[in-house]
């Protein structure tokens, strides 16, 4: 177990690395407003997830630490929930959610997530997603959310219950 999860931690950095280049042209257009690389989530899925895609809400808590603001130096942590529905399987997802960001600050804000990119490198599930801060701190600016699901059993897709549950790291990128 110890050893998926440095693995999945491995596969998150390289995959946080690889999309650097699209941070970079959010941020040539656009100054980095906030970057937070060290997050945690834990996710809830209803129903749970099997191999045939189906109407599917997801609730998730989380985390984020590390973050790094140019324009509000006060921050440097947030807690974050996001709620969301969409069409899911063990294979695939894309769902449409709003995830309200409570920083450290006292400032909240809240973001839209419009497209998700579910990709399965190595059997690990990894979600990208692209969104705007539609209110509160950072509105109007660009996010860029992702997320590797270390915990996901894929045994589990198997079964009439399904996957249920799942966590991992998170990092969150906010330019403007």
């Amino acid at each position: 177990m110890k050893i998926g999860r440095i693995a999945a931690a491995g596969l998150f950095l390289a995959l946080l690395t690889s999309l650097l280049p699209v941070g970079a042209q959010l941020a040539s257009a656009s100054e980095t407003l906030v970057a937070c690389p060290d997050g945690t989530e834990a996710t809830d899925f209803q129903p749970g997830l099997t191999f045939v895609p189906q109407p599917t809400t997801v609730h998730v808590d989380g985390t984020l630490g590390s973050c790094v603001s140019t324009s509000n130096p006060a921050i440097n942590n947030a807690t974050f929930t996001i709620n969301g529905s969409g069409t899911a399987s063990c294979l695939t997802a894309s769902f449409n959610s709003t995830m309200v960001v409570h920083w450290n600050s006292g400032a909240n804000s809240v973001i839209r997530y419009n497209l998700t990119v579910n990709i399965k490198p190595a059997g690990e599930t990894v979600f990208v997603s692209e969104g705007e801060v539609v209110s509160g701190q950072f509105a109007g600016a660009q996010v860029v959310r992702t997320t590797v699901e270390a915990t996901l059993d894929a045994l589990k897709c198997l079964t009439v219950q399904g996957v249920m549950t799942a966590s991992g790291p998170t990092a969150l990128v906010i330019v403007g």
